[in-house]
C-alpha cells in the first residue's frame, strides 16, 4: 500500500518502498503494478475532470488512509 500511495502522491517512490515491493515481486510483477497504479492515477484525473457522479446505489469512493 505504501507503493501505491507514494506514486499517487507524486510520481516516484523511494529506495526503501522499492525494495520492498521487490522482495515480494519480481520486476515484471512490480513494472505491473507501477502501471496499474499509473492507470487508475489517470482514470481518476480523468473521472474528476470531466466532473462524473457516482450511481446513487454506489457506496462513496475509497479514501486512503
Amino acid at each position: 500500500m505504501a507503493f501505491a500511495d507514494q506514486l499517487t502522491a507524486g510520481t516516484t517512490v523511494d529506495d526503501a518502498t522499492w525494495t520492498a515491493l521487490r522482495a515480494f515481486y519480481d520486476e515484471a510483477q512490480a513494472l505491473e503494478a507501477t502501471i496499474l497504479v499509473g492507470f487508475y492515477r489517470m482514470m481518476a484525473g480523468f473521472v474528476n475532470t470531466i466532473g462524473v457522479e457516482r450511481e446513487p446505489a454506489v457506496p462513496g469512493w475509497f479514501t486512503s488512509a
